[in-house]
């Protein structure tokens, strides 16, 4: 049997020996262990073949390891180097964070699922290696949000503080609780996680196992994202900045599209159209680079809401906010189907198509309020404020206006920007020009 270098290599990390197959004992063993072999030597993805398919015969060995219990493989398996889009870019990332990069948390849910099912009762850094991956699938799929948090604080709970695993989980718990809009809750853990991680990087950079500086900059990004939604665009703005500068800098040019989509929609919130344009046209084409279709579908998403601003193109902007949501429900992604059934509102709403607008905005909300996400929510309840005005339901908007002023209160984002960006957006949905920068 002919086995290329790069195979062998994995083959002999995970401790299998192709030429010895026939002394293993019994035979359901060594059953699996050439169905390992063969999945890792003899399958051949088409030049077409989809991302999933590119990397069928991995998943493939990591199911046959799971049924051995090979530790030790699958964790090899899991950190295998997968090139991003060859030859355009010449990066590869492991296997685990492949599948969150090509948007399948579901299939790394199913990995991580299938891992802790084959190891019962277990307890040492494997298992709770494997429950960090399980929690961020389930972070990546906008479901089950109290799940992923218990996950993060059984891993928290049971490993010393000094452990990479603990670290690790306490940031992501932290990352995962600001994306909730638990801003209270999290973004304490999130700025005592980055000074943590800060100091470790400072006095032990070259002995850390584990990539320390690629979670230093998911925290930036993090904290980016709260700043900006307590509208302090600036700050949001620098820190975007300092982020990919960071990713640039450590090679992680995959990650750098959110942040550019970021700057885009600061740069919309602040009123520069042009501006936005141009941070989500570069976002569009690091996209485009690195192979990433979901990505587009957000860029696409956000430049409609700069052309809802601009007030000058519905029409197109109505076919970006379509295409988007119509994309969204093929990939199943509740956030993404929330968020477009609100730009969609907004559409009808500048159109005097009032019960559409409705509609809508309730779907919008139902949605948001499925799978937890607070921020979501009190917008949805201020569209639906506005929605009320224009039904002439004035106590029903007077409630609904003050309902969504307490749950920007209680998120803990109700500073004196959010209170007049907030007045503002209900004066130029009401009376003034209709459109939603603030």
């Amino acid at each position: 049997m002919s086995i290329i270098p790069a195979i062998e290599s994995v083959l002999a990390e995970i401790g299998i020996d192709p030429n010895a197959l026939k002394f293993i004992k019994p035979r359901s063993k060594r059953a699996q262990y050439r169905a390992i072999v063969d999945w890792l030597t003899n399958y051949t993805p088409q030049p077409e073949a989809t991302a999933l398919e590119q990397i069928r015969g991995y998943l493939e060995t990591l199911h046959h390891l799971c049924k051995i219990q090979a530790w030790k493989g699958i964790k090899v398996i899991l950190n295998v180097p997968i090139p991003i889009n060859p030859p355009t870019v010449s990066l590869s990332i492991p296997l685990s964070e492949y599948l969150l990069f090509k948007e399948l948390p579901r299939n790394l849910l199913e990995i991580s699922e299938n891992c802790i099912s084959s190891f019962k009762d277990a307890d040492n850094d494997f298992y709770y290696y494997i429950l960090i991956l399980k929690a961020r699938a389930l972070t990546s799929t906008n479901e089950n949000p109290e799940e992923t948090s218990n996950l993060f604080k059984e891993i928290i709970f049971k490993l010393p503080e000094d452990s990479e695993l603990h670290i690790e989980a306490k940031a992501r718990l932290a990352i995962h609780q600001v994306k909730l809009g638990l801003y209270q809750e999290g973004i304490a853990k999130l700025q005592q996680s980055l000074i943590n991680i800060n100091n470790l990087l400072l006095n032990y950079y070259n002995n850390l196992a584990f990539n320390f500086k690629e979670l230093r900059a998911d925290l930036l990004d993090s904290l980016a994202l709260y700043e900006m939604n307590s509208s302090h665009f600036k700050k949001a703005m620098k820190l975007y900045t300092e982020l990919i500068t960071t990713r640039k800098k450590s090679g992680m040019s995959h990650k750098l599209v959110m942040p550019l989509v970021h700057e885009g929609i600061l740069m919309r919130k602040m009123g520069d159209y042009n501006k936005a344009i141009k941070y989500l046209r570069e976002a569009e084409k690091k996209s485009i680079e690195i192979n990433n279709k979901i990505y587009l579908i957000l860029i696409d998403h956000h430049l409609a809401f700069v052309l809802i601003n601009q007030g000058e193109d519905l029409i197109t902007a109505e076919k970006l906010s379509q295409s988007a949501l119509e994309r969204y429900k093929k990939l199943d992604d509740p956030k993404g189907i929330s968020d477009c059934y609100e730009q969609q509102g907004f559409i009808h709403l500048a159109k005097d198509e009032i019960d559409e607008a409705e509609k809508n905005f309730e779907l919008a909300l139902n949605l948001r309020k499925s799978i937890n996400n607070r921020h979501g929510t009190a917008s949805s309840v201020m569209d639906l404020a506005l929605v009320s005005w224009h039904k002439k339901r004035y106590l029903k908007f007077i409630s609904l206006f003050f309902q969504a002023f307490y749950l920007y209160y209680k998120l803990g984002v109700l500073n004196y920007i959010r209170f007049y960006r907030l007045l503002k957006l209900a004066y130029v949905w009401i009376l003034g020009k209709r459109d939603w920068s603030m």
